[in-house]
């Protein structure tokens, strides 16, 4: 039962769901040639009908097991459908699928609703991103987040994203979409992350359970590089290394909170600049104070308490090197 699309472009005019009716099954393409694009067939209320381009959906007919996704584009066709109100154009991958993507490329994906306009989103754990591309999205290049606690079962069960590259996302929201969002209660391990000229280049929010990053690039992004926005809970298990983060429109590198930190290496440089050659150029910062600079730790009203760094790297800053906060060990 597996599912072979040829180079072409194929307009999907209804949701594609495979749930776990569909384990074991393999759905493979040519590549970026092989393109599933949004139609623009509108249903009674004026919405287009589509709603999400791709449901991996894990919570029905079982478990959605050994499911793989290869070699596809998927086209949100912002372009064609402006205008319209949008439902969500972005892959949405929910309930306990244990499924792969792999050399998929989505972009062009917009909705009325911030979150919905991302290239991939998943609300579960067990979920493979191999050697993927998403740009130019109205929000998120990829991101993952849960409504509780919980719900990622047994340890093994992590999101993992490999060769991941994210660019020109945030299109709507250019202060706010990042190309990688870990969201609350994730158990996330990133390795090797390519993200560039996106609202933020990568970013963990409250709650989020544990993230390792083995590598990443953050570039040229119009806010911050890499930052959290977890004021409450403090509680992540954080495990840094490779990180590189540089020409960066904020802060190269910001962590305010995390229990249990552990970093590697960090190396920051040219960030908190005015990014005069982006594409939506105006943007940028490019005032004196100590809310930017290379490397932050901390802030006064902020819940990270200590952290264990092996080489933290600046130079070049134009505000601050390396900061760290007085409440911080």
């Amino acid at each position: 039962k597996n599912l072979y699309i040829p180079a072409g472009i194929y307009r999907v005019n209804d949701n594609m769901t495979f749930d776990g009716a569909c384990s074991g099954m393999t759905v493979w393409g040519d590549g970026p040639s092989s393109v599933l694009k949004l139609a623009t067939t509108m249903d009674e209320d004026g919405n287009i009908e589509c709603g999400w381009t791709i449901i991996l959906d894990g919570a029905s007919n079982g478990a959605l097991e050994n499911f793989r996704l290869s070699g596809i584009r998927v086209d949100g066709n912002r372009s064609g459908i402006s205008g319209f109100d949008v439902l969500n154009t972005c892959n949405l991958i929910v309930g306990y699928p244990d499924s792969s993507f792999h050399n998929v490329q989505v972009d062009h994906c917009t909705a009325h609703s911030a979150l919905l306009g991302s290239g991939f989103l998943t609300y579960a754990a067990g979920i493979d991103f191999v050697d993927c591309l998403s740009y130019d999205n109205d929000y998120h290049g990829g991101g993952c987040t849960r409504a509780v606690s919980g719900d990622f079962g047994d340890a093994d069960k992590w999101v993992r994203f490999t060769n991941f590259t994210a660019h020109d996302n945030g299109q709507a929201t250019p202060f706010d979409g990042c190309g990688l969002d870990v969201g609350r209660y994730c158990r996330t391990i990133v390795t090797n992350l390519h993200s560039y000229w996106n609202g933020q280049g990568m970013k963990f929010s409250t709650g989020t359970e544990a993230l390792v990053v083995r590598g990443a690039r953050l570039a040229y992004n119009l806010f911050n590089g890499f930052q959290d926005t977890d004021t409450t809970v403090g509680t992540a298990v954080l495990d840094l290394d490779g990180i590189v983060t540089h020409n960066n429109g904020g802060v190269g590198f910001r962590l305010i909170t995390g229990s249990n930190v552990r970093i590697g290496s960090i190396t920051s440089y040219s960030n908190y600049c005015a990014l005069s050659g982006h594409s939506r150029s105006g943007f940028g910062f490019t005032g004196g104070t100590l809310q930017g600079g290379d490397i932050m730790f901390g802030t006064s009203t902020s819940v990270l308490t200590s952290f264990t760094a092996d080489s933290l790297r600046t130079k070049a800053s134009p505000v601050v090197g390396v900061l760290v906060d007085g409440n911080v060990r």
